[in-house]
């Protein structure tokens, strides 16, 4: 029983996971990334995180759909409500830039 708890207490960290805040889908990620896509968009790890949607989601958002669309195409597991502000933020910071 004893190693058993020993084991269990040196358990390294799980990865951290990105959650689409439009589908509620998470993957998997490292914190290098988060720190370089957070350093590339100008904002903080903590912004960048909270404002992430995946890339099928970002998609549809900029052809011009709603954010209620989307979550019914993508059969999405959440229904937060989110600002058009938010949405703005999920459109700067998330895929390529158009500079």
């Amino acid at each position: 029983m004893e190693a058993t708890e020993q084991q269990t207490n040196t358990r390294t960290p799980s990865a951290p996971k990105l959650t689409c805040v439009i589908t509620g889908a998470t993957r998997p990620t490292n914190t290098r990334y988060l720190q370089s896509k957070a350093e590339k968009k100008g904002v903080s790890v903590d912004e960048f995180t909270q404002c992430y949607a995946g890339k099928q989601a970002v998609k549809r958002l900029r052809s011009g759909s709603s954010v209620e669309e989307v979550r019914r195409e993508l059969n999405a597991e959440v229904s937060t409500p989110i600002s058009d502000e938010m949405v703005q933020s999920i459109l700067r910071i998330n895929g390529k830039s158009k500079n």
